[in-house]
């Protein structure tokens, strides 16, 4: 094949569908190019020991829940709709992410997009936090439970409840308080500080 006869605008052409293709093959690895970048500028805000807005980038599974606001922090495959991609781009320095510091190069934030738009590197993540949602106990449906007999000092259901865990787990609950220890309990709680003797007198009278 003589690729002097082929015009140049061609030859261009076919090199950038090359790279492009060889650029689109090549996947971003969260471990070796993202976390870096969220170790460097995101993560002492947005990590496990401090979690700003509830947002954890620390992990796949974190950044994919998001944070307090309720909004998608990351939607896989579609960075122009991800919250994190439009702070960390936002036109508005004083909005912009990180604050306080310059701004990503467009190197991380390339590497960050790509990220968010290699939908199937989310897959594992995605499907992680699916049976986590799941399997929470909120999730459960409500449904009628048959309230143990254990016999003694059962004031409330609850009571019987909670002694039968601690009986399956080889535990005794503790013997109800008197109460003066009771009125002790509640004002070290509520005021810090314990009842005075007429408080005391008037509670156990």
């Amino acid at each position: 094949m003589n690729l002097h006869h082929w015009p140049s605008w061609l030859i261009g052409l076919l090199v950038g569908c090359l790279i492009m293709s060889t650029d689109r093959a090549a996947a971003v690895d969260y471990e070796a190019d993202i976390l870096p970048i969220l170790k460097q500028q995101c993560i002492d805000c947005h990590g496990p020991d401090v979690s700003e807005a509830g947002l954890r980038l620390d992990s796949m599974l974190h950044a994919l829940q998001g944070g307090d606001s309720g909004e998608a922090a990351i939607i896989p495959g579609e960075s122009v709709r991800s919250y994190l991609f439009a702070r960390i781009t936002h036109a508005d320095p004083s909005k912009r992410m990180p604050p306080d510091t310059a701004s990503l190069s467009d190197d991380q934030i390339g590497f960050l997009q790509k990220w968010i738009d290699q939908s199937a590197t989310w897959d594992s993540a995605t499907a992680e936090l699916a049976r986590r949602t799941t399997e929470h106990w909120s999730f459960e449906p409500l449904r009628r439970v048959d309230i143990p007999s254990i016999g003694g000092d059962q004031r409330h259901p609850i009571d019987a409840l909670v002694v039968a865990q601690l009986s399956d787990v080889g535990l005794t609950a503790s013997p109800t308080a008197d109460r003066q220890t009771l009125i002790r309990r509640l004002f070290f709680v509520m005021h810090g500080m314990p009842p005075t003797p007429t408080e005391v007198a008037r509670f156990t009278s």
